[in-house]
């Protein structure tokens, strides 16, 4: 389940984008690398997004596949050091 702002639940439950960016069958995946993901840093790459936003500078593509890039990185790290202390 998405926790982006825009990820709107529906009557019968399901979430859809209220952006209409994303098909309502992938929206997790699609919310991972969206470029108008408004939520809670899902990593590292959301973490830096902020502070250079803050600094003014403005992101490229090359930004985004950065950011998507790291947030991998840290979801998997993340994964790993739960399943050693299992």
């Amino acid at each position: 389940m998405s926790e982006c702002i825009y990820a709107a639940q529906n009557a019968n439950g399901t979430q859809t984008c209220s952006l209409k960016l994303c098909d309502k069958d992938d929206l997790e995946q699609c919310c991972e690398t969206c470029t108008e993901y408004a939520g809670p840093d899902r990593g590292l790459g959301d973490k830096i997004k902020k502070v250079t936003s803050s600094l003014g500078f403005k992101p490229c593509g090359s930004c985004q596949r950065r950011r998507e890039a790291m947030n991998r990185w840290s979801r998997k790290r993340r994964m790993k050091r739960e399943d050693g202390m299992r």
